[in-house]
């Protein structure tokens, strides 16, 4: 929330409302056909609709230009640049057959990744609130839950 996001312009030291700049259309959002979800897409600065608003400016010229003097610093550095680099956003876990529809049978919480090859209760893993600290291996896990949808898929009756 301070900090925020450098290209939507939101968190305090992003906002230009605090130097009197109302900024719309900077970005769009559409709807990923394969998740469903609302994925922000960015307008070009030739789009964005820019307003100058004097009477809520709250900060100095100077104190903002410092501070996005401090934010270019910080973006530029080594360590964040290294970071950026290295997409780790991407490399996110890949879905398995039984993600997201396993879970604990003592406290209804979902069973996660626990390393590589495991699933585990996420609230005993997490939270420690649940008894359940054992993990299941997710190959046996799907071979199971394969095995009894054959049997009662293909059953005649």
């Amino acid at each position: 929330m301070i900090r925020g996001h450098r290209l939507r312009g939101c968190g305090i030291l992003h906002n230009e409302i605090y130097i009197g700049r109302l900024i719309w259309n900077r970005q769009t959002f559409i709807n990923d056909p394969i998740t469903g979800r609302c994925v922000p897409r960015y307008n070009p600065e030739s789009d964005w609709v820019i307003q100058e608003v004097p009477e809520l400016r709250i900060l100095d010229q100077e104190s903002w230009e410092r501070v996005r003097a401090r934010l270019d610093a910080i973006y530029a550095s080594g360590s964040v640049s290294k970071a950026r680099l290295a997409r780790f956003w991407e490399r996110r876990r890949t879905k398995h057959l039984l993600t997201g529809l396993v879970f604990c049978a003592n406290c209804y919480s979902a069973y996660a990744a626990a390393g590589r090859h495991y699933l585990a209760c996420s609230a005993a893993r997490r939270q420690g609130t649940c008894s359940s600290r054992r993990g299941i291996p997710r190959q046996a896990l799907e071979d199971i839950v394969l095995e009894a949808l054959k049997r009662h898929l293909l059953a005649l009756d």
